[in-house]
């Protein structure tokens, strides 16, 4: 653009200052020139707009990837953690809880502890996630603000605290068996893909024979009649109703042509006794 710019000067130097074609060719030059910085702008802003719109593209693309893997466990976290709740959380903790008054609402401190340990140990155990450590006075802090915090509090803190430890060893351990279970369905599948890729020997020996059918027709029709045979020959078992209708078309054959004889000598005997008188 540089060296255009110097040439449309140099072409306009031949006009006097001044003059219509001079102020003409110099109006036509800036004209051209704007157009050309114009266009390279719009390419340029182009060019920055397919590279952002591939960036984001791949980055969408790895995002959607991690949100599945992840939605995927935990989605598996929070059955387990649902198994776990009704069937191994029981209530034998908080039992004696009963006895103390006033005994709905000793009970349900020490329920509420086991239900706030759970939730924070369970989730974060099994995502394989840095658990916090257990916190029951944070945790129980709205217990003590009943009306007898004094028997409330520690109750719903024992809860908290027995219900925390357990469950996040527990849990730790269903989701390292989780991950064996995930890594061994993995490998078993991609085994499975590899095995269906790569040809066993089975395989080699197909191509083998139909290379060698192809190769010699002689031998293809050979196998084919080889074949055809051994199935007509395990396929050949007539019934017994069949075989009782052969031997008796075979006895009415026999009976009709023992007849056919039978009246042919009679009648070669007729005739060569009339010759003899």
């Amino acid at each position: 653009m540089l060296a255009q710019t110097r040439s449309c000067l140099n072409f306009t130097a031949a006009f006097p200052p001044g003059s219509q074609e001079r102020g003409q060719y110099t109006h036509f030059f800036e004209v051209q020139n704007t157009e050309i910085a114009h266009r390279t702008m719009l390419l340029q802003i182009v060019k920055f707009e397919v590279v952002s719109l591939f960036l984001l593209l791949s980055l969408a693309t790895c995002l959607i990837r991690v949100s599945a893997e992840t939605g995927g466990h935990y989605g598996q976290c929070k059955k387990i953690c649902k198994e776990f709740f009704e069937n191994d959380l029981g209530t034998q903790l908080c039992q004696p809880a009963l006895n103390i008054m006033p005994r709905p609402g000793v009970y349900k401190a020490c329920i509420n502890g086991r239900a706030l340990g759970f939730e924070h140990a369970c989730i974060p155990s099994c995502m394989g996630e840095k658990v916090v450590e257990a916190d029951s006075f944070k945790a129980c802090k709205s217990e003590g603000k009943r009306a007898r915090p004094n028997h409330q509090l520690p109750w719903c803190r024992r809860g908290y605290d027995v219900t925390f430890d357990e469950t996040k060893e527990k849990i730790s351990n269903k989701a390292k068996e989780l991950l064996k279970r995930t890594e061994r369905s993995h490998e078993s599948m991609s085994g499975e893909r590899r095995y269906e890729s790569e040809p066993g020997p089975a395989d080699a020996v197909l191509e083998e024979n139909i290379e060698i059918q192809v190769d010699s027709p002689k031998t293809k029709i050979d196998t084919l009649v080889t074949v055809t045979k051994e199935e007509n020959e395990y396929d050949r078992e007539p019934a017994p109703a069949a075989e009782h209708v052969n031997l008796s078309m075979e006895r009415k054959t026999e009976k009709k042509s023992s007849t056919i004889a039978k009246d042919f000598f009679d009648v070669t005997k007729a005739e060569s006794s009339t010759e003899e008188f």
